[in-house]
Protein backbone atom coordinates (compact mmCIF):
# COMPACT_ATOMS: atom_id res chain seq x y z
CA UNK A 1 0.00 0.00 0.00
CA UNK A 2 2.76 2.77 0.80
CA UNK A 3 6.07 2.97 -0.85
CA UNK A 4 8.40 3.20 1.76
CA UNK A 5 11.72 3.23 -0.26
CA UNK A 6 13.35 6.89 0.12
CA UNK A 7 15.41 6.98 -3.44
CA UNK A 8 18.44 8.90 -3.60
CA UNK A 9 19.82 9.94 -6.90
CA UNK A 10 22.50 12.26 -8.00
CA UNK A 11 21.12 14.65 -10.80
CA UNK A 12 20.35 17.58 -7.92
CA UNK A 13 23.46 20.00 -8.00
CA UNK A 14 24.17 19.64 -12.16
CA UNK A 15 23.48 22.12 -14.45
CA UNK A 16 21.26 22.07 -17.34
CA UNK A 17 24.11 22.62 -20.04
CA UNK A 18 25.76 18.97 -18.68
CA UNK A 19 22.28 17.15 -17.90
CA UNK A 20 22.19 14.09 -20.15
CA UNK A 21 19.75 11.24 -20.05
CA UNK A 22 19.60 8.82 -16.73
CA UNK A 23 19.29 6.03 -18.01
CA UNK A 24 19.81 4.47 -21.03
CA UNK A 25 16.45 3.06 -22.34
CA UNK A 26 15.85 1.53 -25.93
CA UNK A 27 12.42 2.43 -26.97
CA UNK A 28 12.48 0.12 -30.13
CA UNK A 29 11.13 2.68 -32.47
CA UNK A 30 11.51 -0.08 -35.07
CA UNK A 31 8.69 -1.52 -34.02
CA UNK A 32 6.46 0.91 -34.52
CA UNK A 33 7.03 0.80 -38.17
CA UNK A 34 5.99 -3.22 -38.20
CA UNK A 35 3.81 -2.95 -35.23
CA UNK A 36 1.98 0.10 -34.91
CA UNK A 37 -0.94 -0.73 -32.61
CA UNK A 38 1.50 -2.77 -30.25
CA UNK A 39 3.43 0.10 -29.50
CA UNK A 40 0.79 2.88 -29.16
CA UNK A 41 -0.58 1.00 -26.24
CA UNK A 42 2.19 -0.53 -24.64
CA UNK A 43 3.16 0.89 -21.04
CA UNK A 44 4.80 3.95 -20.81
CA UNK A 45 9.02 2.55 -19.46
CA UNK A 46 9.78 4.25 -16.29
CA UNK A 47 12.64 4.12 -14.17
CA UNK A 48 13.73 4.71 -10.95
CA UNK A 49 16.91 6.71 -9.10
CA UNK A 50 18.80 3.82 -9.96
CA UNK A 51 17.47 2.51 -13.76
CA UNK A 52 15.80 -0.11 -11.96
CA UNK A 53 11.86 -0.92 -12.57
CA UNK A 54 10.29 -1.18 -9.27
CA UNK A 55 8.24 1.45 -9.36
CA UNK A 56 5.40 2.61 -6.77
CA UNK A 57 1.98 1.33 -8.15
CA UNK A 58 -1.29 3.15 -6.65
CA UNK A 59 -3.33 0.56 -8.00
CA UNK A 60 -3.44 -3.24 -7.21
CA UNK A 61 -2.47 -5.53 -10.19
CA UNK A 62 -5.93 -6.66 -11.26
CA UNK A 63 -7.29 -3.03 -11.07
CA UNK A 64 -4.57 -2.16 -13.74
CA UNK A 65 -4.82 -4.87 -16.25
CA UNK A 66 -8.40 -4.54 -16.14
CA UNK A 67 -8.35 -0.86 -16.64
CA UNK A 68 -11.02 -0.14 -14.10
CA UNK A 69 -8.52 2.25 -12.48
CA UNK A 70 -9.13 4.65 -14.94
CA UNK A 71 -12.58 5.08 -13.94
CA UNK A 72 -12.07 5.00 -10.18
CA UNK A 73 -8.84 7.76 -10.60
CA UNK A 74 -11.10 9.64 -12.70
CA UNK A 75 -14.29 9.15 -10.20
CA UNK A 76 -11.59 10.67 -7.48
CA UNK A 77 -9.65 13.61 -9.37
CA UNK A 78 -12.38 15.29 -10.78
CA UNK A 79 -14.08 16.35 -7.62
CA UNK A 80 -10.57 17.83 -6.90
CA UNK A 81 -11.64 22.11 -7.22
CA UNK A 82 -9.52 25.13 -6.60
CA UNK A 83 -10.98 28.48 -5.58
CA UNK A 84 -9.05 31.44 -6.86
CA UNK A 85 -9.05 33.84 -3.97
CA UNK A 86 -9.42 37.28 -6.27
CA UNK A 87 -12.57 35.82 -8.44
CA UNK A 88 -13.72 33.20 -6.04
CA UNK A 89 -14.52 31.22 -9.41
CA UNK A 90 -14.46 27.33 -8.42
CA UNK A 91 -12.15 25.41 -11.13
CA UNK A 92 -12.63 21.77 -10.86
CA UNK A 93 -10.59 19.08 -12.63
CA UNK A 94 -13.94 17.50 -13.78
CA UNK A 95 -15.06 21.06 -15.97
CA UNK A 96 -11.77 20.38 -18.03
CA UNK A 97 -13.08 19.64 -21.89
CA UNK A 98 -9.78 19.89 -24.60
CA UNK A 99 -12.80 19.16 -27.13
CA UNK A 100 -13.79 21.27 -29.86
CA UNK A 101 -15.46 19.98 -33.54
CA UNK A 102 -13.08 18.89 -35.35
CA UNK A 103 -12.77 15.93 -37.80
CA UNK A 104 -12.64 12.44 -35.78
CA UNK A 105 -9.33 11.89 -34.44
CA UNK A 106 -7.89 15.30 -35.22
CA UNK A 107 -6.54 16.67 -32.21
CA UNK A 108 -5.25 20.14 -32.69
CA UNK A 109 -3.74 22.91 -30.11
CA UNK A 110 -6.99 23.78 -29.23
CA UNK A 111 -8.19 27.01 -27.12
CA UNK A 112 -7.65 24.56 -23.69
CA UNK A 113 -4.29 23.38 -24.98
CA UNK A 114 -1.88 26.55 -25.63
CA UNK A 115 1.46 26.15 -24.00
CA UNK A 116 1.29 30.17 -23.73
CA UNK A 117 -1.48 29.60 -21.21
CA UNK A 118 0.33 27.95 -18.65
CA UNK A 119 4.35 28.77 -19.28
CA UNK A 120 5.66 31.81 -16.89
CA UNK A 121 5.00 34.98 -18.42
CA UNK A 122 3.27 33.34 -21.52
CA UNK A 123 5.75 34.19 -24.10
CA UNK A 124 7.18 30.58 -25.63
CA UNK A 125 9.54 29.69 -27.87
CA UNK A 126 7.95 27.52 -30.37
CA UNK A 127 10.54 27.40 -33.03
CA UNK A 128 12.44 24.25 -33.36
CA UNK A 129 15.81 25.35 -34.37
CA UNK A 130 15.71 28.45 -31.98
CA UNK A 131 15.69 25.51 -29.29
CA UNK A 132 18.62 24.00 -30.52
CA UNK A 133 20.38 27.00 -31.16
CA UNK A 134 20.05 27.84 -27.61
CA UNK A 135 20.99 24.33 -26.28
CA UNK A 136 17.26 23.26 -24.99
CA UNK A 137 17.37 19.94 -26.02
CA UNK A 138 18.15 19.30 -22.24
CA UNK A 139 17.44 21.10 -19.13
CA UNK A 140 16.13 21.40 -15.25
CA UNK A 141 14.33 24.03 -13.04
CA UNK A 142 16.37 26.01 -10.97
CA UNK A 143 14.20 25.77 -8.21
CA UNK A 144 14.37 21.48 -6.24
CA UNK A 145 10.69 21.13 -5.19
CA UNK A 146 10.96 18.62 -1.96
CA UNK A 147 9.43 15.19 -1.55
CA UNK A 148 6.38 14.62 0.55
CA UNK A 149 4.43 11.79 1.38
CA UNK A 150 0.71 12.29 -0.30
CA UNK A 151 -0.50 11.42 3.15
CA UNK A 152 -3.09 8.81 2.53
CA UNK A 153 -6.62 9.48 3.83
CA UNK A 154 -7.21 6.03 4.49
CA UNK A 155 -4.43 6.47 7.58
CA UNK A 156 -6.28 9.60 8.59
CA UNK A 157 -4.07 12.36 5.99
CA UNK A 158 -1.87 14.53 8.89
CA UNK A 159 -3.84 12.83 11.89
CA UNK A 160 -1.11 10.15 11.02
CA UNK A 161 1.22 9.47 14.16
CA UNK A 162 4.18 8.61 12.36
CA UNK A 163 6.25 9.13 14.71
CA UNK A 164 4.34 6.39 16.84
CA UNK A 165 6.49 3.24 16.68
CA UNK A 166 3.84 1.65 18.62
CA UNK A 167 1.19 2.35 16.36
CA UNK A 168 3.54 2.17 13.17
CA UNK A 169 4.37 -1.70 14.02
CA UNK A 170 1.00 -3.02 15.06
CA UNK A 171 -0.13 -0.91 11.56
CA UNK A 172 2.75 -2.84 9.63
CA UNK A 173 1.77 -6.28 11.29
CA UNK A 174 -1.49 -5.49 10.96
CA UNK A 175 -3.47 -7.08 7.33
CA UNK A 176 -4.18 -4.01 6.03
CA UNK A 177 -6.21 -3.97 2.36
CA UNK A 178 -8.76 -0.91 1.11
CA UNK A 179 -11.79 -2.30 2.78
CA UNK A 180 -9.96 -2.48 6.09
CA UNK A 181 -7.29 0.58 6.73
CA UNK A 182 -9.27 2.85 7.85
CA UNK A 183 -11.68 0.88 10.32
CA UNK A 184 -8.22 -0.22 11.72
CA UNK A 185 -7.30 3.22 12.21
CA UNK A 186 -10.88 4.18 13.78
CA UNK A 187 -10.59 1.55 16.25
CA UNK A 188 -7.06 1.98 16.98
CA UNK A 189 -7.57 5.56 18.07
CA UNK A 190 -10.84 4.36 20.02
CA UNK A 191 -8.65 1.91 21.80
CA UNK A 192 -5.62 4.09 22.40
CA UNK A 193 -7.05 7.36 22.76
CA UNK A 194 -4.69 8.92 24.91
CA UNK A 195 -1.58 6.85 23.85
CA UNK A 196 1.06 9.29 23.23
CA UNK A 197 1.33 12.17 25.88
CA UNK A 198 4.51 13.97 24.34
CA UNK A 199 3.06 16.47 22.30
CA UNK A 200 6.51 15.75 19.98
CA UNK A 201 5.18 12.63 18.94
CA UNK A 202 2.21 13.70 17.79
CA UNK A 203 0.60 13.78 14.78
CA UNK A 204 1.14 17.28 12.26
CA UNK A 205 -2.68 17.93 12.62
CA UNK A 206 -2.21 17.20 16.39
CA UNK A 207 0.39 19.29 16.55
CA UNK A 208 -1.39 22.45 14.39
CA UNK A 209 -3.66 22.09 16.88
CA UNK A 210 -2.07 22.94 20.00
CA UNK A 211 0.06 25.18 18.38
CA UNK A 212 -3.07 27.53 17.50
CA UNK A 213 -4.93 26.82 20.63
CA UNK A 214 -7.85 24.35 19.82
CA UNK A 215 -9.05 22.37 22.47
CA UNK A 216 -11.84 20.64 20.08
CA UNK A 217 -8.77 19.77 17.83
CA UNK A 218 -10.97 20.75 14.86
CA UNK A 219 -8.36 19.91 12.24
CA UNK A 220 -7.42 16.54 13.48
CA UNK A 221 -10.89 15.93 13.50
CA UNK A 222 -11.57 16.87 9.60
CA UNK A 223 -8.12 15.03 8.63
CA UNK A 224 -9.32 11.95 10.62
CA UNK A 225 -13.38 11.84 9.13
CA UNK A 226 -11.93 12.44 5.86
CA UNK A 227 -11.94 8.29 5.44
CA UNK A 228 -15.39 8.45 7.35
CA UNK A 229 -17.63 9.83 3.82
CA UNK A 230 -15.80 7.39 1.78
CA UNK A 231 -16.49 4.75 4.41
CA UNK A 232 -19.81 5.09 4.60
CA UNK A 233 -20.66 5.04 0.87
CA UNK A 234 -18.30 3.04 -0.87
CA UNK A 235 -17.56 0.44 2.10
CA UNK A 236 -13.86 1.07 2.04
CA UNK A 237 -11.30 3.93 1.83
CA UNK A 238 -9.13 3.28 -1.35
CA UNK A 239 -5.36 3.49 -0.25
CA UNK A 240 -4.20 5.43 -2.72
CA UNK A 241 -6.13 8.31 -1.85
CA UNK A 242 -4.51 10.95 -0.96
CA UNK A 243 -2.90 15.03 -1.70
CA UNK A 244 -0.80 14.32 -4.43
CA UNK A 245 -2.46 17.34 -5.46
CA UNK A 246 -1.41 19.41 -2.72
CA UNK A 247 2.12 18.27 -2.26
CA UNK A 248 3.01 18.83 -5.99
CA UNK A 249 2.57 22.03 -6.24
CA UNK A 250 3.47 23.10 -2.37
CA UNK A 251 6.76 21.27 -3.12
CA UNK A 252 7.95 24.18 -5.67
CA UNK A 253 5.67 27.16 -3.84
CA UNK A 254 6.58 26.72 -0.28
CA UNK A 255 10.66 26.65 0.78
CA UNK A 256 12.00 23.69 2.08
CA UNK A 257 12.00 22.94 5.69
CA UNK A 258 15.47 22.34 5.71
CA UNK A 259 15.82 21.92 9.89
CA UNK A 260 13.63 21.32 12.51
CA UNK A 261 11.90 24.12 14.79
CA UNK A 262 10.78 24.76 18.00
CA UNK A 263 7.45 27.12 17.96
CA UNK A 264 5.96 28.28 21.14
CA UNK A 265 2.00 27.97 21.28
CA UNK A 266 -0.56 30.69 21.04
CA UNK A 267 -0.91 30.04 24.85
CA UNK A 268 2.53 31.33 25.31
CA UNK A 269 3.60 28.29 27.66
CA UNK A 270 3.64 24.80 25.40
CA UNK A 271 6.57 24.07 23.20
CA UNK A 272 6.22 22.37 19.88
CA UNK A 273 8.73 20.87 17.98
CA UNK A 274 8.26 20.73 14.15
CA UNK A 275 10.46 18.43 12.09
CA UNK A 276 10.21 18.81 8.28
CA UNK A 277 8.05 16.27 7.62
CA UNK A 278 5.39 17.77 10.07
CA UNK A 279 5.97 21.11 8.25
CA UNK A 280 5.79 19.38 4.52
CA UNK A 281 2.26 17.96 5.44
CA UNK A 282 0.86 21.24 6.72
CA UNK A 283 2.50 22.69 3.15
CA UNK A 284 1.03 20.23 1.16
CA UNK A 285 -2.53 20.03 2.62
CA UNK A 286 -2.75 24.00 2.65
CA UNK A 287 -2.22 23.48 -1.13
CA UNK A 288 -4.73 20.76 -1.50
CA UNK A 289 -7.60 22.52 0.10
CA UNK A 290 -6.69 26.51 0.31
CA UNK A 291 -8.01 29.06 -1.99
CA UNK A 292 -5.03 29.09 -5.21
CA UNK A 293 -5.11 30.64 -8.61
CA UNK A 294 -3.71 27.92 -10.57
CA UNK A 295 -3.68 27.63 -14.59
CA UNK A 296 -4.57 24.60 -16.29
CA UNK A 297 -4.12 23.07 -19.87
CA UNK A 298 -5.02 19.79 -21.35
CA UNK A 299 -8.08 18.16 -20.73
CA UNK A 300 -9.06 14.80 -18.72
CA UNK A 301 -10.69 11.55 -20.21
CA UNK A 302 -12.31 8.84 -18.38
CA UNK A 303 -12.68 6.51 -21.09
CA UNK A 304 -11.09 2.91 -19.99
CA UNK A 305 -11.47 2.00 -23.93
CA UNK A 306 -11.25 4.77 -26.09
CA UNK A 307 -11.77 4.21 -30.20
CA UNK A 308 -8.63 3.64 -32.10
CA UNK A 309 -8.22 3.58 -35.65
CA UNK A 310 -6.23 0.18 -37.57
CA UNK A 311 -3.00 1.61 -36.11
CA UNK A 312 -3.81 1.87 -32.72
CA UNK A 313 -3.76 5.76 -32.84
CA UNK A 314 -7.16 6.86 -30.20
CA UNK A 315 -9.85 9.18 -32.15
CA UNK A 316 -11.32 10.58 -29.45
CA UNK A 317 -9.91 13.91 -29.12
CA UNK A 318 -10.90 14.22 -25.34
CA UNK A 319 -8.77 11.31 -24.88
CA UNK A 320 -5.62 12.71 -27.03
CA UNK A 321 -5.01 14.87 -24.46
CA UNK A 322 -1.95 17.20 -24.95
CA UNK A 323 -1.09 17.77 -28.08
CA UNK A 324 2.57 16.97 -28.47
CA UNK A 325 3.29 20.64 -29.51
CA UNK A 326 2.20 21.69 -26.78
CA UNK A 327 3.73 18.94 -24.39
CA UNK A 328 7.31 19.80 -25.82
CA UNK A 329 7.19 23.77 -25.92
CA UNK A 330 5.98 23.51 -22.25
CA UNK A 331 8.69 21.46 -21.16
CA UNK A 332 10.89 23.29 -23.01
CA UNK A 333 10.02 26.59 -22.44
CA UNK A 334 8.98 26.11 -18.51
CA UNK A 335 11.71 23.76 -17.37
CA UNK A 336 14.35 24.46 -20.05
CA UNK A 337 14.48 28.25 -20.94
CA UNK A 338 13.13 29.77 -17.67
CA UNK A 339 14.31 26.96 -14.84
CA UNK A 340 11.00 26.65 -13.31
CA UNK A 341 8.31 23.53 -13.58
CA UNK A 342 5.32 22.46 -13.42
CA UNK A 343 2.82 19.21 -12.68
CA UNK A 344 2.28 17.05 -15.63
CA UNK A 345 -1.04 14.07 -14.76
CA UNK A 346 -1.87 11.11 -16.59
CA UNK A 347 -5.53 9.35 -17.12
CA UNK A 348 -4.12 5.93 -18.91
CA UNK A 349 -0.82 5.87 -16.05
CA UNK A 350 -1.40 4.47 -12.78
CA UNK A 351 2.36 5.47 -11.96
CA UNK A 352 2.34 8.95 -13.01
CA UNK A 353 -0.50 11.68 -11.27
CA UNK A 354 0.28 15.00 -10.09
CA UNK A 355 4.31 15.21 -10.07
CA UNK A 356 6.57 18.28 -10.37
CA UNK A 357 8.54 17.86 -13.52
CA UNK A 358 12.07 18.59 -12.81
CA UNK A 359 14.17 18.16 -15.85
CA UNK A 360 14.14 16.56 -19.06
CA UNK A 361 16.32 15.79 -22.00
CA UNK A 362 16.22 14.50 -25.67
CA UNK A 363 17.23 13.42 -28.65
CA UNK A 364 15.83 13.39 -32.45
CA UNK A 365 14.80 10.57 -34.62
CA UNK A 366 13.84 10.70 -38.07
CA UNK A 367 10.01 9.66 -38.76
CA UNK A 368 10.59 7.80 -41.66
CA UNK A 369 13.76 5.53 -40.28
CA UNK A 370 13.38 5.80 -36.93
CA UNK A 371 16.94 6.40 -36.56
CA UNK A 372 17.71 8.71 -33.44
CA UNK A 373 20.28 11.43 -33.81
CA UNK A 374 21.54 13.76 -31.81
CA UNK A 375 21.47 17.00 -34.06
CA UNK A 376 17.97 18.40 -35.18
CA UNK A 377 18.82 18.40 -39.08
CA UNK A 378 19.88 15.03 -39.27
CA UNK A 379 16.06 14.23 -37.96
CA UNK A 380 14.01 16.44 -39.98
CA UNK A 381 12.18 14.90 -42.68
CA UNK A 382 9.77 16.67 -45.34
CA UNK A 383 6.33 15.66 -44.95
CA UNK A 384 6.06 14.57 -48.69
CA UNK A 385 9.06 12.31 -47.90
CA UNK A 386 7.01 10.59 -45.63
CA UNK A 387 4.46 8.04 -47.74
CA UNK A 388 4.65 5.79 -44.87
CA UNK A 389 2.96 7.99 -42.40
CA UNK A 390 0.39 6.48 -40.10
CA UNK A 391 -0.79 9.93 -39.08
CA UNK A 392 -0.87 11.10 -42.70
CA UNK A 393 -4.72 11.70 -42.05
CA UNK A 394 -4.74 13.50 -38.95
CA UNK A 395 -1.75 16.23 -39.87
CA UNK A 396 -1.89 19.99 -40.36
CA UNK A 397 -2.31 21.08 -43.68
CA UNK A 398 0.66 23.84 -42.45
CA UNK A 399 2.61 21.37 -41.60
CA UNK A 400 5.82 21.45 -44.01
CA UNK A 401 8.56 19.01 -42.06
CA UNK A 402 8.35 16.13 -39.57
CA UNK A 403 10.84 15.27 -37.02
CA UNK A 404 10.64 12.79 -34.24
CA UNK A 405 11.59 13.42 -30.13
CA UNK A 406 12.11 10.85 -27.69
CA UNK A 407 12.27 12.55 -24.46
CA UNK A 408 13.27 11.64 -20.97
CA UNK A 409 11.72 13.49 -18.08
CA UNK A 410 12.55 13.45 -14.65
CA UNK A 411 9.79 13.85 -11.86
CA UNK A 412 9.81 13.90 -8.59
CA UNK A 413 7.89 11.29 -6.38
CA UNK A 414 6.73 10.67 -2.74
CA UNK A 415 9.01 9.95 -0.11
CA UNK A 416 7.48 8.64 3.76
CA UNK A 417 7.50 10.84 6.46
CA UNK A 418 10.54 10.50 8.30
CA UNK A 419 11.48 11.49 11.81
CA UNK A 420 14.83 13.26 10.33
CA UNK A 421 15.90 16.75 12.31
CA UNK A 422 16.73 17.92 8.89
CA UNK A 423 15.89 17.85 5.49
CA UNK A 424 18.00 18.23 1.89
CA UNK A 425 17.59 17.48 -1.56
CA UNK A 426 19.47 14.60 -1.47
CA UNK A 427 16.16 12.97 0.46
CA UNK A 428 14.60 13.75 -2.40
CA UNK A 429 12.98 10.87 -4.69
CA UNK A 430 12.75 11.10 -8.78
CA UNK A 431 11.72 8.69 -11.47
CA UNK A 432 11.92 8.91 -15.01
CA UNK A 433 9.56 8.30 -17.70
CA UNK A 434 10.12 7.86 -21.44
CA UNK A 435 7.84 9.32 -24.55
CA UNK A 436 7.84 9.47 -27.94
CA UNK A 437 5.95 11.71 -30.26
CA UNK A 438 6.90 13.99 -33.48
CA UNK A 439 6.41 17.66 -34.16
CA UNK A 440 4.89 19.11 -37.00
CA UNK A 441 6.96 22.45 -38.43
CA UNK A 442 5.42 24.88 -40.30
CA UNK A 443 7.81 26.28 -43.77
CA UNK A 444 9.71 28.52 -40.96
CA UNK A 445 10.26 25.59 -38.60
CA UNK A 446 7.97 26.56 -36.00
CA UNK A 447 6.08 23.60 -33.93
CA UNK A 448 2.45 23.46 -35.12
CA UNK A 449 0.89 19.97 -33.64
CA UNK A 450 2.28 16.71 -33.19
CA UNK A 451 1.53 13.06 -33.13
CA UNK A 452 2.04 10.90 -30.02
CA UNK A 453 3.89 7.45 -30.34
CA UNK A 454 2.50 6.30 -26.91
CA UNK A 455 -1.35 6.50 -26.11
CA UNK A 456 -0.15 6.57 -21.99
CA UNK A 457 1.12 10.17 -22.44
CA UNK A 458 0.58 12.78 -19.97
CA UNK A 459 -3.02 14.37 -20.56
CA UNK A 460 -3.15 17.47 -18.50
CA UNK A 461 -0.33 19.59 -17.36
CA UNK A 462 -1.04 22.76 -14.66
CA UNK A 463 0.89 24.78 -12.16
CA UNK A 464 -0.49 28.04 -9.58
CA UNK A 465 0.35 31.48 -10.97
CA UNK A 466 4.08 32.51 -10.07
CA UNK A 467 4.16 33.95 -6.68
CA UNK A 468 0.46 33.25 -6.04
CA UNK A 469 -0.20 31.93 -2.16
CA UNK A 470 -2.67 29.30 -1.03
CA UNK A 471 -5.10 30.92 1.72
CA UNK A 472 -7.40 29.69 4.19
CA UNK A 473 -10.76 31.36 4.70
CA UNK A 474 -9.50 33.41 7.57
CA UNK A 475 -6.21 34.55 6.11
CA UNK A 476 -7.82 37.57 5.18
CA UNK A 477 -8.30 38.53 9.42
CA UNK A 478 -4.29 38.35 10.18
CA UNK A 479 -1.50 41.14 8.96
CA UNK A 480 0.30 40.13 6.30
CA UNK A 481 3.01 38.10 8.43
CA UNK A 482 2.87 36.16 10.98
CA UNK A 483 5.26 36.46 14.27
CA UNK A 484 6.11 33.01 15.64
CA UNK A 485 7.55 34.55 18.84
CA UNK A 486 4.18 35.73 19.84
CA UNK A 487 1.50 33.87 18.43
CA UNK A 488 -0.92 34.74 21.73
CA UNK A 489 -1.56 38.50 19.91
CA UNK A 490 -3.43 37.22 16.35
CA UNK A 491 -6.06 35.05 18.33
CA UNK A 492 -5.90 32.06 16.24
CA UNK A 493 -8.20 29.84 19.12
CA UNK A 494 -11.06 31.82 17.60
CA UNK A 495 -10.06 31.67 14.07
CA UNK A 496 -8.41 28.57 13.36
CA UNK A 497 -11.27 26.59 14.00
CA UNK A 498 -12.89 27.96 10.85
CA UNK A 499 -10.81 26.81 8.33
CA UNK A 500 -9.95 23.67 10.20
CA UNK A 501 -13.76 22.80 9.62
CA UNK A 502 -12.57 22.92 5.58
CA UNK A 503 -9.53 20.86 6.40
CA UNK A 504 -7.45 24.22 5.82
CA UNK A 505 -4.62 25.45 7.90
CA UNK A 506 -4.03 29.05 8.15
CA UNK A 507 -2.10 29.87 5.30
CA UNK A 508 0.44 32.65 6.54
CA UNK A 509 1.05 30.37 9.43
CA UNK A 510 1.98 27.61 7.51
CA UNK A 511 4.30 29.71 5.58
CA UNK A 512 6.00 31.58 8.56
CA UNK A 513 6.79 28.04 9.77
CA UNK A 514 8.10 27.18 6.64
CA UNK A 515 10.18 30.20 6.38
CA UNK A 516 11.86 29.90 9.56
CA UNK A 517 12.35 26.24 8.91
CA UNK A 518 13.85 27.52 5.82
CA UNK A 519 16.84 30.34 7.56
CA UNK A 520 19.98 29.25 8.39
Amino acid sequence: MINKTLLVFGLGFITSSTYAMKCNVDLNLEEFKTNPSKFLNAPIPKKDANCEDNIFRYFERGVVDNQEYIRIKDEYRKNICHTDPITMTKVCLETLDAGEDVIEGRAPISSVDRAENLVTGGVVESNIREMARLGLENGESEIKPWSDWYWPIAVGQLSYRYQDEVMMEAYENADISAETAWPWLKQWHEDNPALMLDVNYLSPAEKYDILVGDDNFTFTKSMFNAGAGYQEKYGKVETWMGICHGWSPASYMLPRPVKTIEVTAADGVTQIEFKPSDLKALGSQLWATGFQRTKFIGGRCNSKDPAQDSNGRILDDKCFDNNPGTWHKTVVNQVGKLKSTFVMDATFDYEVWNHPVTAYSYVYFNPITMEEFDTLEDAIVSRREHRNDKFRRYRSRSARYLVGVKMEVEYLVETMPTTLKSDSPVEDAHNYAYYAYDLELDRNYNIIGGEWYQNKHPDFLWTPFENSHATSSVDNYLPATIDLKNLGQYNLSRLAPHSSQRAQPIGKLVEALLQAANEN
